[in-house]
């Protein structure tokens, strides 16, 4: 029972020293995506490479550690058998931490976990997830506000065959740039 009453408490602590050095932050990057579908077993072949782009926001609670939302559209695998082919869709909407580390004035990174609900979209099939996800960025400073960052994600999907009832796993990553914005 104390531990289940010192965790609001240390949250509420943690979020009220953070108002002092509170900033938010959105940020929006585009890059490539690859899943690792077993191809055989959705199909003939597939392209496991596509584009990605990521919108996040987040929210410093002290300089270094940050409550980040983010929607992630990890493109698509396309999967050929025959002369058919079909697309299977990610996008992710995941909640969770950001701890952001100061090399030097001009770079800078970032860690982000946290957990995301995931989902893979085929004809005929959609299945939604809650999965881990971690991620790694760099940063350049441009100017007080702007930040040039490149990143790397990654999480996990599913499918479900609609036929067979069959799921086939996947993990995804995706590498991206673009800006971060402080107000």
């Amino acid at each position: 029972m104390k531990r289940f009453f010192l965790f609001p408490v240390t949250l509420a602590a943690i979020g009220f020293c953070g108002v002092v050095s509170a900033q938010g932050y959105v940020g929006g990057q585009v890059g490539a995506s690859r899943s690792d579908y077993d191809c055989n077993k959705l199909g003939d072949s597939c392209d496991k490479s596509d584009t990605a782009f990521k919108l996040y926001g987040g929210y410093k609670l002290t300089p270094e550690w940050a409550l980040e939302v983010a929607y992630s559209d990890l493109g698509k695998t396309k999967v050929t058998e025959g002369t058919d082919s079909f697309d299977v869709e990610h996008t992710s909407f995941g909640f969770g931490g950001a701890y952001h580390l100061a090399f030097n004035t001009d770079w800078n990174g970032v860690g982000r976990f946290g957990i995301a609900r995931n989902k893979a979209k085929a004809p005929g099939t959609s299945t939604s997830k809650t999965e881990p996800y971690l991620g790694l960025g760099v940063g350049y400073v441009l100017s007080k506000e702007l930040t040039l960052i490149g990143s790397w994600d990654w999480t996990r999907f599913e499918i479900k065959d609609p036929d067979s009832g069959a799921t086939e796993k996947s993990k995804a990553n995706s590498f991206s740039v673009g800006l971060n914005y402080a107000f």
